[in-house]
C-alpha cells in the first residue's frame, strides 16, 4: 500500500535519511512502515529503536499502529515518546550523575502552575513591580532563552532590552528555587540531558548502542536542544564520533519556525 517514494523511505535503512512531506501524505505511516521493515525484514531487535513525537497523543497512535505491524510484545519493547518523556525516563535513569547539577535521585518535575508559583517568589525576592514585570510574561522569556540553550549569565549577556535584563536577574532566583526544591521543569528535562550526554561521553555511547536506529516525526519542529540530543544520540561528540548515524527524520520544509 505504499506508493514508490513512500517504498524509498521505508526500505533506507542505513545511515541519515530526511523525509520532506506535506500534511495528509502520509508521513505517520511511513514511519511506523519503516520501524516495521526493520524489526521484520532486517531484524533488528525492537528495543534499539527510538521513535520521537511532538505530542503524547501522536505517541500513542504510533504505538497503535505498530501493534497492528509488529504485534503487542514487540512494540512494548520499542522506546517511543515525546522527547521530555525520553529525557525525563534518562534522567531518572541516570540520577547517579545529577549531584553537580543541585538534585538528588528523587527530583520532581514542576508543571506550569508550579514554575508560575516559583516565578512569583523569585519576582518578589528581587524586590520588582508585579504588574510590570508580570509572572506569565517572565516565564515565556526565560522558557525560549532555555530553548536557546542559555543559561542566566549568557540570556543577561544577550539582553538587548532593559526587561530581557530583568527577566535574566528573575531566572537566576528562579532556578536557585527549583534546586532547593529538588525540582526541574520541563525545559530542564532537555537541557540536563544534552549536559549529561555531552559531559558523560561513556555515558553516551551506552544509548548510543542501545537506541541504534532512530527516527523523529514533525522535524521541523524541533529546537536547538532537541536537535542537539539526536544530534549527540546519531553522531556523538566533536571529540567522539561514535553514533552509528542511522537518523532518520521526517518534517514539511514549509512548516519551518526556526531559522537554524
Amino acid at each position: 500500500g505504499l506508493n514508490e517514494p513512500q517504498r524509498k523511505a521505508v526500505t533506507t535503512t542505513q545511515g541519515p535519511v530526511l523525509i520532506l512531506a506535506g500534511p495528509g501524505s502520509g508521513k505517520t505511516r511511513v514511519i511506523t512502515h519503516r520501524i516495521a521493515y526493520l524489526v521484520q525484514e532486517e531484524h533488528v531487535s525492537p528495543w534499539q529503536i527510538l521513535a520521537v513525537t511532538f505530542t503524547n497523543k501522536a505517541a500513542k497512535e504510533m504505538r497503535e499502529r505498530l501493534e497492528k505491524l509488529v504485534g503487542v510484545n514487540e512494540s512494548k519493547e520499542m522506546k517511543i515518546g515525546t522527547f521530555h518523556a525520553i529525557c525525563a525516563r534518562v534522567l531518572r535513569t541516570e540520577a547517579d550523575y545529577l549531584a553537580p547539577y543541585g538534585l538528588s535521585k528523587s527530583f520532581v518535575i514542576f508543571d506550569t502552575d508550579d514554575q508560575a508559583t516559583l516565578i512569583k517568589r523569585a519576582i518578589k525576592e528581587l524586590d520588582l513591580d508585579e504588574k510590570q514585570y508580570r509572572a506569565g510574561a517572565m516565564q515565556g522569556m526565560i522558557s525560549r532563552a532555555k530553548n536557546d540553550m542559555l543559561g542566566p549569565e549568557q540570556m543577561a549577556e544577550q539582553a538587548a532590552k532593559y526587561i530581557e535584563e530583568v527577566a535574566a536577574r528573575v531566572y537566576k532566583v528562579y532556578q536557585k528555587l527549583l534546586r532547593s526544591n529538588n525540582a526541574v521543569d520541563f525545559d530542564d528535562l532537555l537541557m540536563l540531558t544534552e549536559r549529561l550526554w555531552r559531559r558523560e561521553p561513556d555515558l553516551l555511547h551506552r544509548y548510543q548502542l542501545k537506541w541504534q536506529y532512530l527516527h523523529v516525526d514533525e522535524f521541523q519542529d524541533c529546537n536547538l536542544p532537541q536537535y542537539k540530543l539526536i544530534r549527540l544520540l546519531g553522531y556523538g561528540t566533536d571529540d567522539r564520533h561514535e553514533g552509528l548515524g542511522n537518523v532518520c527524520v521526517v518534517g514539511d520544509d514549509d512548516q519551518m519556525i526556526y531559522s537554524w
